[in-house]
Formats: structure tokens, C-alpha cells, sequence
């Protein structure tokens, strides 16, 4: 479950939640199921926001170290 939602970003029929308590991305279905979840390997605190781009990737902060990263989801 999620302990400390940081992030909500909605694409293509499933709602992303960034995670701020373990660094994981989880993907849900619009009926709430977990469709998948990343494990980013950030750390506790770190992960926050998220924004898919107009490229279809989807961005994400690391607080702890200043830098925005970007996936492929």
C-alpha cells in the first residue's frame, strides 16, 4: 500500500502515485487495482511529484539530490 503519497500524474488509463516513504512509482487502474510498480532505488525522502511529458515519459524529482530523472513507463 501506499505509506506517504508525494506525486499523482494520470496517463493512458492508470493513475501514477510517487511514494515518498520508499521511493517506488505504482501504477493503478482507474477501478484502483495495482496495475505495476517501479522501485525507483531512491531513498526514504527523497522521491517526489511527477509529470508525464509531452514525449510521453514520465519525470520525477530526487529532493535529496536536486535532479529531475525521466522513464519510459
Amino acid at each position: 500500500m501506499l505509506e506517504r503519497p508525494s506525486g499523482l500524474a494520470l496517463w493512458n488509463g492508470h493513475l501514477y502515485v510517487a511514494d515518498n516513504a520508499n521511493g517506488r512509482i505504482s501504477a493503478f487502474t482507474l477501478d484502483g487495482e495495482r496495475a505495476n510498480y517501479l522501485d525507483t532505488g531512491l531513498d526514504a525522502g527523497a522521491l517526489s511529484g511527477l509529470a508525464f511529458g509531452p514525449d510521453g515519459k514520465l519525470y520525477f524529482v530526487d529532493m535529496q539530490t536536486n535532479r529531475v530523472l525521466r522513464i519510459d513507463p
